[in-house]
């Protein structure tokens, strides 16, 4: 016959052994010698099949903590615990077989252990079902009851799963959109130390998004979750660092360095951003190792269709002066939705440069026609109308118009030099003082208008026609 009071006596003296275990310390943090003491312990109360040492000796084993690393062994005592019901082990052993972990990947196995430590209420368990549904990994993909099991942990104040919830309620994914919600959460998840919700709470910070914006606090969100290793967090202290916001003084060391860290952690993003700092002033002259750096990671994406891929390489291909590749790189950035990729188009620096080379090869072609400069030209004049057309079409006025404002006329380089191809000896002869009264044409146009000043000068002859321009009245500089 079983005696209950002795069973009842074990019990609490594991238990009072088990808490005397972790008074030692938590994880790393431990002396030497305290380690020593707490493994002792573990080691004994493990024996006994007490499932709290096993799961916790597991783990030493696990992370290599005053033990040699062993996966095998680690996984030998959280099976053990695991069958005890004791649904730390079970959420432990669950993440071994999600993530293919010293054992082969198993995504239904993952799914049944998870299930079984959720059931008893176990926050990170609950989180770890709502992953699986929401990638439908194991079970059929399910938001909704993703978006339950998320509920619950977070309920818990399980930290990444109020991070988590606060994301889709950021996102409008499968919840109708609430930024106030999100940010409740993502407060409550900061506080606890989740690195995720740090950096998206430094987002509100410096937007200000429902809170009074306040870049300092969003820098020292940032800081903070980069310091975890957030690599989000460490792609926004680089963008920090590179113009100088707030109180940081502009480092572009500092901000390589981010860049670098987070681009090491296999972070797409990161990779782009740090890329695209290389090229971001591309009409200068680029370092040719950041070039081949830049290179390198925008090739080291394996999604090379994504659009923010084609806006970064049609950076890079402007760098090297092929600026009709780069807008066409920008435009199927544009049509796979890349808003940002427009302002590339849009930039005025950009557009001067497809016209140099519209009014080079034209003059080329003027001397020399051949059939590829002629499609070149006309590549070139078709990007520039597809950029005037977008530009009408947003609202924006383009930098082709001159407003006065250090913007160059094109258009008005366009009429004067159409008109003298229409050989107009009127026009000719009050050609230096029309000029005067175009306000800010390129130095490459009007080079060509001044090869035109002196009436023995011969007519091109050109197959290009376009309608007379009229300068538009804001243009003059009158």
């Amino acid at each position: 016959m079983i005696d209950e009071h002795k069973v009842e006596s074990n019990k609490k003296e594991l238990v009072v052994k088990y808490q005397l275990a972790l008074k030692y310390g938590v994880d790393g943090l431990l002396r030497k010698k305290n380690i020593s003491k707490k493994i002792k312990l573990l080691q004994s109360l493990a024996e006994e099949g007490y499932a709290p040492a096993q799961n916790d000796l597991a783990d030493c084993y696990w992370k290599g903590i005053g033990v040699k690393n062993d996966y095998g062994e680690a996984l030998r005592l959280y099976r053990l615990a695991a069958e005890k019901g004791y649904a730390r082990a079970q959420d432990n052993l669950g993440g071994c077989y999600c993530y293919g972990m010293g054992v082969e990947q198993d995504h239904k196995e993952a799914v049944r252990l998870f299930q079984l430590a959720a059931d008893q209420g176990y926050a990170p368990a609950q989180n770890n079902l709502g992953k699986c549904y929401d990638r439908g990994d194991g079970v059929e993909k399910n938001p909704k009851e993703a978006l339950r099991f998320y509920r619950l942990a977070a309920a818990q104040d399980h930290a990444p799963a109020q991070f988590k919830l606060g994301t889709l309620y950021h996102d409008g994914e499968g919840i109708k959109k609430n930024l106030k919600e999100a940010l409740h959460l993502y407060q409550l998840a900061s506080a606890q130390g989740e690195a995720g919700a740090q950096n998206s709470l430094g987002e509100f910070y410096e937007k200000g998004m429902g809170v009074k914006q306040d870049i300092d606090k969003a820098i020292s969100l940032y800081k903070s979750a980069a310091q975890e290793g957030n690599p989000n967090a460490q792609i926004n202290l680089a963008r920090c660092y590179s113009v100088g916001l707030g109180n940081l003084n502009q480092d572009e060391i500092k901000s390589v360095w981010l860049y670098r860290f987070a681009a090491k952690q296999g972070g797409n993003q990161a990779k782009l951003d740090l890329a695209s700092y290389y090229l971001d002033h591309w009409e200068r002259e680029i370092d040719s190792n950041k070039k081949e750096e830049a290179i390198h990671l925008i090739r080291s994406i394996d999604n090379q269709e994504h659009p923010y891929v084609k806006r970064t390489l049609g950076l890079y291909h402007a760098s090297e002066q092929d600026y009709l590749l780069a807008a066409k790189l920008f435009r199927e950035a544009i049509t796979k939705g890349d808003g940002e990729a427009k302002h590339r188009l849009w930039d005025f620096e950009f557009q001067k440069r497809l016209r140099q080379e519209e009014c080079r090869l034209s003059i080329l072609n003027e001397k020399f026609p051949t059939n590829e400069n002629v499609k070149l030209i006309e590549d070139i004049r078709e990007n520039l109308e597809y950029i005037k057309k977008l530009e009408i079409k947003s609202g924006r006025r383009g930098a082709y118009v001159g407003d006065g404002s250090g913007q160059y006329n094109y258009d008005g380089a366009d009429w004067v030099i159409q008109q003298i191809r229409r050989d107009s000896t009127h026009f000719r002869e009050n050609l230096p003082i029309i000029v005067t009264f175009i306000a800010f044409i390129p130095t490459d146009c009007l080079a060509i208008i001044a090869s035109y000043m002196t009436t023995d000068t011969p007519q091109p002859k050109s197959t290009y026609v376009e309608p007379v321009k009229e300068p538009q009245s804001q243009c003059l500089m009158m």
